[in-house]
Order: C-alpha cells, then sequence, then structure tokens
C-alpha cells in the first residue's frame, strides 16, 4: 500500500525534498515517514500517532494529528499542519 502515497508524495514535495521510507499502519492509522529535504545534512523521522480519512467532491482528505519529528526543521511546519486536511485525487495512478 506505501508505494503509491510515496510516489504521490514524492511528486507533491519534490520542490522540498522527497520521502526516503513511510510506514503506513492501517489498522492503528498510524504512519512513520522519513525525509531527505533539500538543505538539510540528514533525513528528518516524522511519526504521525493518527490521521483521519475523508472523502470530499472527489477528492480524498487526509487529516494528521499527533505529529512529531525527531527533530525541528525551519519551514516544515506549512507543509503538515496538525488538523489542516491535505487533499489528493481520489484514483492516483500507479
Amino acid at each position: 500500500m506505501e508505494a503509491t502515497p510515496k510516489a504521490y508524495i514524492n511528486r507533491e514535495i519534490k520542490a522540498f525534498g522527497v520521502v526516503r521510507q513511510l510506514s503506513i499502519d492501517t489498522s492503528k492509522r498510524t504512519m512513520q515517514v522519513e525525509l531527505d529535504l533539500k538543505g538539510e545534512s540528514a533525513p528528518i523521522s516524522v511519526n504521525i500517532g493518527s490521521y483521519g480519512l475523508s472523502e470530499k467532491d472527489g477528492m480524498l482528505r487526509i487529516a494528521f494529528q499527533e505529529m512529531r519529528a525527531a527533530r525541528t526543521v525551519k519551514g516544515v511546519g506549512c507543509l503538515l499542519r496538525p488538523g489542516t486536511p491535505v487533499c489528493f485525487p481520489a484514483e492516483c495512478p500507479p
């Protein structure tokens, strides 16, 4: 399941960096993400302790909660704001 979301996220954040690793536990609704961000000397790990999915106007929306990063990185807050939905196309291409 992680391959399609990882490819889509990488396409959307290519100006900022890339997802090195993505692990999704759908039963617990948690995620672990490792990112290589441009301008950073080392990868950053982000744990998402909870997420919710919804659909509106043909768009899949995901809202992240309980996010924790291994360290503070300036500017990352604008990418993932707790409780603010991120929209994806309802059907992601493979």
